[in-house]
């Protein structure tokens, strides 16, 4: 008969695992971002606006809350099914400030564009936008 004792370290090498799989820096924004990027009427509450654009040739813009919903701002990344969900990248920098890159490639276009959040009073906000695209 096999010893018992041999499971217990296989079985809590197998939970770790599980865990760390499942596991992210920061399931508050992860939670908050996956209504955000889906939700125009939270991410008019989540935007500060007039929002800062870095274009990829470095001229900044100011947006206005008016432009965001002028230009259709709100389908950032996914429509609602989240479909481009999986071209998402995000980086943790720090517990309060987490950046989301969100990258596509068509053609000759090769799209990367990086989403600046922060917390402020335990509410997540998009601070930035940076445009790192090049053709």
């Amino acid at each position: 008969m096999q010893n018992p004792k041999i499971w217990i370290p296989i079985i809590i090498l197998l939970t770790i695992g599980v865990l760390y799989k499942n596991y992210s820096p920061n399931k508050d924004f992860d939670t908050f971002f996956d209504k955000f990027y889906i939700d125009q009427n939270l991410q008019l509450k989540s935007v500060k606006f007039p929002l800062k654009h870095i274009k990829s040739n470095k001229n900044i813009f100011y947006s206005t809350k008016e432009d965001w919903i002028k230009l259709g701002y709100y389908n950032l990344v996914a429509d609602s099914r989240g479909i481009l969900q999986e071209n998402l990248h995000k980086d943790y920098i720090a517990k309060d400030s987490v950046h989301v890159t969100f990258k596509i490639d068509i053609d000759e276009i090769h799209g990367r564009i990086i989403y600046k959040f922060k917390k402020n009073n335990n509410n997540w906000f998009l601070i930035e936008v940076e445009d790192k695209s090049r053709k």
